[in-house]
């Protein structure tokens, strides 16, 4: 007997299975996925936005993804390539984080505070991300004075006033990075059926189905650098260094990219002006070849300056999520002084100690579901943008091969992919092809670590 699936048109592996009628795993599916709304109508990828436009929102951001993947292959360029999608991440939050800051805001106005940079006479406003000056940054200023003003002092440390940062608030920041997760594994598996959502309360992270294949995933996702926007504003000689709510006559709108190299470290965009901006720009500039090849190089000199983590230049690390604090002392009275700049719990991808936990545990509960399945067809997916570039040998690398193991059954991967976009690790042939993704052992990358750094010195110079 045929036990009919309560959707049409969305193949999966039990759909044409025969023995679906007394396989103990399918009835468990049946009721925590496949009979889910969440499954037979596709969840909305922007509902938790409650954006009007939220769908053309989505449209837009796949146009980026497929412009910025045919650009980078007409690179022809491996070692840029490899990191590419981790890239073209931080580059999609970037313009999500902006559209938030103009969402509901008057024409050529923000809904957080700039701040003012003077530099050669010239003034400009920037939007930051982490509590430090990116012009002063740039510029190989001191710390102590890139480090923005307003902070809050207690018990010796100083503390970013979070009202005046322009980046989201942490659950819309994972939200983000979700969606954006979302939006690309839907276009690199563009046969399979994608959503979300299902199980008890929602647990399902993504729910990938094909044929042959039902991928359950959990998401850990946050961006390594978001490159923030930069607006030049008539001089004022007595502003730099100083907050403002409205700005003055704006001209030339940018992402400023400051790990590129100083004639390239503004990615031109429009006036904040039509409903979906900057999304549109960022659909121009995926198309872009130079400018596509400026935030591969700049984003590989984080990547690269991230690994050395607390021997990281300065000129990458004080832009970048989870750079930590600096030391200081106070110039009048010398009294030591912490400057909190962007706690480790902003640390990028699937390299946070707590998320990769959490991560841990969601997928052990998503590897329940594989018991009784004879096709070995369920499988379970750790998704990120950055793997665990600095927690892989005493977390991912003991747990990427472990398997489970239940009584008269063949062993099963816990991990059948742990798909970080910097690198992943995929124990399912069938998965690779799906998704076209290698699988890449740790050592294996072709980033020109010298080249980077002798770029950083120049920069600096």
């Amino acid at each position: 007997m045929q036990i009919p699936l309560p959707i049409a048109g969305n193949e999966t592996p039990c759909s044409a299975c025969i023995e679906r009628p007394d396989c103990q795993a399918f009835s468990v599916l049946d009721e925590l996925i496949y009979r889910k709304p969440t499954f037979v109508r596709q969840t909305d990828a922007t509902s938790f936005l409650r954006e009007a436009n939220g769908t053309a929102l989505y449209e837009s951001l796949q146009r980026t993804i497929r412009h910025w993947i045919f650009t980078v292959r007409s690179l022809n360029n491996p070692s840029l390539q490899e990191f590419s999608l981790s890239t073209l991440f931080d580059f999609l939050v970037s313009g999500l984080y902006a559209y938030l800051l103009h969402s509901g805001a008057t024409d050529g106005q923000m809904n957080k505070p700039a701040y003012l940079h003077n530099v050669d006479r010239q003034t400009f406003a920037f939007f930051p991300y982490v509590w430090m000056c990116p012009g002063c940054v740039t510029e190989g200023n001191n710390l102590r004075d890139a480090y923005l003003v307003e902070s809050e002092l207690r018990g010796g440390k100083r503390y970013a006033v979070q009202q005046k940062m322009s980046r989201p608030n942490g659950r819309m920041i994972g939200d983000l990075g979700a969606l954006v997760i979302r939006a690309l594994i839907s276009e690199l598996a563009n046969e399979a059926y994608v959503t979300t959502g299902g199980g008890h309360r929602g647990e399902f992270d993504l729910v990938i189905a094909t044929a042959e294949r039902l991928i359950l995933g959990e998401i850990k996702s946050s961006p390594l650098v978001a490159f923030p926007l930069v607006v030049g504003q008539p001089f004022r000689a007595n502003a730099h260094h100083s907050w403002v709510d409205d700005l003055a006559e704006s001209a030339d709108w940018a992402f400023f990219v400051g790990a590129a190299n100083p004639e390239q470290r503004k990615l031109s965009i429009s006036p904040p002006i039509e409903p979906l901006w900057p999304l549109r720009d960022l659909e121009g500039i995926a198309q872009d070849a130079g400018q596509v090849e400026v935030l591969l190089t700049a984003w590989q000199r984080h990547l690269v300056g991230y690994r050395l983590f607390n021997s990281e230049a300065p000129e990458t690390r004080w832009l970048r999520f989870g750079c930590g604090n600096i030391e200081s002392r106070d110039p009048e009275s010398g009294q030591r002084e912490q400057l909190r700049v962007d706690n480790t719990k902003s640390l990028p991808g699937i390299d946070r100690t707590d998320d990769i936990k959490k991560g841990i545990a969601q997928v052990m509960l998503f590897g329940r579901l594989k018991r009784g399945c004879s096709r070995q067809a369920i499988k379970t997916a750790l998704f990120g943008n950055l793997y665990a570039e600095t927690h892989h040998e005493h977390y991912m690398k003991p747990l990427a091969s472990l398997q489970l193991l239940w009584p008269q059954a063949e062993p099963v991967f816990l991990f059948d992919a742990i798909i970080g976009l910097s690198r992943n690790i995929i124990n399912d042939a069938e998965i690779s092809t799906l998704f076209g993704l290698p699988s890449t052992p740790y050592e294996a990358d072709t980033v020109d670590r010298t080249a980077l750094l002798e770029g950083l010195d120049e920069m600096s110079e």
